[in-house]
């Protein structure tokens, strides 16, 4: 009897615990997700249920900072807001309603945008609207959770370099290039880069850091045909790289061995370029042209080499190097043959290999390895055999293991684990049992946790965690 008693004590307890520990901290998720996983064999689980029920949460903007996760989600009280997350159902919160009610502080209407959370002299800052639509700069103290507005123009492509924190800072009426040092008289505007319209800095390419100055692209400049730029991070001084040469920045700018490499057009041709941040030390690389490129991958360096995907017209779209010491561009395989093209994707580092998706007439969109030689670019696993598309998404390192979604015919979109083995990478949990899968995204690392979204048969989309 006494057993007894005390099994319903603790029953109670883990109920009742958590719901007042979300009251007293102000924000409402419901835990019935984490009785039947307790004690159980599953290797996933939700932290909190935001949203509750079927409806999403719809969180974006995963970012770690000082250990903690930062993210924007909504609930059933507020539109998407700047939320915070250590693991479990007591410390994911709400920081604060910027824009007090269902409204959202990430966006106008239909139109939404990343708050670009950034940590800079122990304090973060983010983007963010109130219940004005007044988008803004705001700062938070990671220690008390307190928020305060401290300028009315709007960041995107956030770098920090030196003392400043440089983004394309949006006022209300253009898009140009703005510096903080975290105070409100210390945000300010660059540069007016263009005064007839926006200039959009880091539209393409990004910001890239390579000795004291920050790299970035615009969409025009007054007069000026080089869209490539450059500020001197002490002095603020901004200026073309190339003055009057066109270019025309294409794709992400990175750096390798202390050298910038970006897609350019030459001509009517797509083109690598390099720059070692000097008007004479920036040119064209013409050992090879492209007709075709994937704005989403390039630029990922292994081995002192930038694999990209790309098509030169004879193959489509399939995997390429570029040496960053003799700047020589290589195609490492024609893995479709013919026209078609690969389109190769997701490149990620794991166990001294790039793995990747890549589609051939034979598999389907698959997950592939490739050590950058042609011997040894090979397909990895057939996760949906025969022709049927795996589709591995979202690859990220974590604990000596690659964790990614798949589908492997039978259980839709799931969460997969790999040892860098064959037989060591397998279904690591159906979440959602049975075709509908449940889609698993943004895996995040904070030390020992590895956070991800999932939905299942009885919540919509939600913040996860592996136990």
């Amino acid at each position: 009897m006494l057993e007894k008693t005390f099994r319903i004590f603790i029953m109670l307890f883990l109920v009742t615990a958590p719901v007042a520990a979300a009251k007293a901290a102000n924000f409402s998720p419901i835990p019935s997700f984490s009785l039947p996983l307790i004690g159980g064999k599953k290797a996933a689980r939700m932290v909190s249920d935001i949203n509750p029920g079927k409806a999403h949460a719809d969180i974006k903007d995963l970012t770690v900072i000082d250990n903690t996760l930062f993210f924007t989600a909504i609930d059933r009280l507020h539109g998407a807001e700047p939320w915070t997350s250590k693991g479990t159902i007591r410390d994911t919160k709400l920081i604060q309603d910027t824009h007090p009610g269902s409204g959202k502080s990430n966006g106008y209407g239909n139109v939404d945008w990343a708050m670009n959370f950034i940590s800079f002299n122990k304090i973060i800052f983010f983007s963010a609207t109130d219940g004005n639509y007044r988008s803004g700069l705001w700062k938070l103290d990671p220690t008390t959770l307190t928020t305060e507005k401290i300028h009315m123009v709007s960041p995107d492509q956030t770098i920090r370099a030196g003392k400043f924190i440089f983004f394309d800072g949006f006022d209300g009426k253009d898009s140009e290039l703005w510096v903080s040092d975290g105070s409100k008289k210390g945000t300010k505007i660059v540069k007016n880069i263009s005064t007839s319209y926006s200039s959009y800095p880091g539209n393409k390419g990004g910001f890239a850091a390579l000795n004291d100055f920050i790299f970035f692209d615009v969409t025009q400049s007054d007069n000026e045909p080089c869209h490539l730029w450059k500020t001197d991070v002490k002095t603020l001084q901004t200026t073309a790289v190339k003055p009057g040469t066109s270019i025309d920045v294409l794709s992400k700018l990175t750096i390798c061995n202390n050298t910038l490499y970006f897609l350019g057009k030459l001509d009517e041709a797509v083109v690598f370029w390099k720059s070692n941040g000097t008007p004479e030390g920036t040119s064209p690389l013409s050992t090879a042209t492209f007709k075709q490129y994937s704005s989403q991958q390039q630029g990922v360096e292994y081995k002192g080499k930038l694999y990209y995907s790309l098509d030169d017209g004879k193959t489509g779209l399939e995997l390429w190097s570029v040496d960053c010491t003799t700047n020589t561009v290589t195609l490492v395989k024609d893995i479709n043959k013919g026209k078609k093209g690969s389109n190769p994707e997701g490149f990620t580092l794991f166990k001294n290999s790039i793995y990747f998706k890549a589609h051939t007439e034979t598999h389907g969109a698959e997950l592939w390895r490739s050590d950058g030689s042609l011997e040894g670019t090979k397909l990895f696993k057939d996760i949906y055999p025969g022709k049927g598309d795996g589709n591995p998404e979202m690859m990220t390192p974590f604990k000596k293991s690659l964790y990614f979604a798949a589908d492997n015919g039978k259980t839709g979109q799931e969460l997969w684990k790999s040892d860098g083995t064959r037989k060591g990478t397998y279904l690591l949990q159906d979440i959602f049992p049975g075709k509908e899968g449940s889609y698993p995204a943004d895996f995040t690392a904070v030390q020992d946790i590895l956070f991800f979204t999932a939905e299942d048969s009885d919540h919509g989309s939600e913040l996860w965690r592996l136990r």
